[in-house]
């Protein structure tokens, strides 16, 4: 089964930013992470994450983390929504 995240950058101006992972398949509308300026920073600082705006950055962060499997697919906030009924079927 495929599992899908969606993340959202909620804020990004003034040199703040906040973002937040949400697990929208199958579990809908769970959140499985929320950043803030200061741990996007030492994200970056660490050299685990290079640009904290890119859904693909941040997935590859929680693959590596073990929080997410390398299969899921991510989705940035403005992305469509997937197919859920072939979704569904595929699981």
């Amino acid at each position: 089964m495929t599992n899908v995240y969606r993340y959202t950058i909620d804020l990004d101006e003034r040199g703040e930013l906040c973002s937040h992972v949400d697990q929208v398949f199958p579990d809908r509308d769970e959140t499985i992470a929320e950043y803030d300026t200061e741990n996007l920073s030492e994200l970056i600082e660490d050299g685990i994450v290079r640009n904290p705006r890119d859904p693909s950055d941040i997935q590859n962060y929680l693959e590596e983390a073990g929080v997410i499997t390398p299969s899921s697919v991510m989705l940035a906030g403005d992305d469509e929504d997937p197919d859920w009924e072939a979704l569904e079927e595929a699981a």
